[in-house]
């Protein structure tokens, strides 16, 4: 947020933001856009920029629901060039890490420590990503 903020006050004929990353730092990017109030609406908070992140592929993501790709949409599979993976659910307990699939670095638990509720997080996460 401070990095945004920064470049604002000191670009002051800047007319959009983009926060591109890649591979770790996508990982790092894509876990800042999900949580951050940087963005909201698509604007920049302290001028109101348009502001874009860009993610290139990050080895993890994390998940904004508790639903995950079901089995059958296996990424590692010989794929039609445009296939979409449309089907979504929480995982059974032979294929949920012990209960862990849902803790954050991948999923939200654990994250409203700290946070007014974990519900409210996963509403505002939401409402940013629409």
């Amino acid at each position: 947020d401070s990095v945004v903020e920064w470049v604002e006050v000191n670009y002051p004929r800047l007319r959009r933001v983009v926060v591109t990353s890649f591979s770790v730092g996508g990982q790092y990017v894509q876990r800042w856009a999900a949580l951050s109030p940087e963005g909201a609406n698509g604007v920049t908070r302290s001028r109101g920029l348009p502001l874009r992140i860009i993610v290139g592929s990050p080895s993890t993501l994390v998940y904004l629901s508790e639903e995950r790709p079901d089995p059958a949409c296996e990424p590692d599979k010989d794929q039609e060039p445009h296939w979409n993976c449309r089907n979504f659910s929480i995982p059974s307990p032979r294929r949920n890490c012990n209960s862990q699939w849902n803790k954050y670095w991948i999923g939200l638990d654990g994250l409203h420590d700290g946070a007014s509720s974990e519900g409210q997080l996963r509403h505002d996460v939401n409402q940013y990503l629409r």
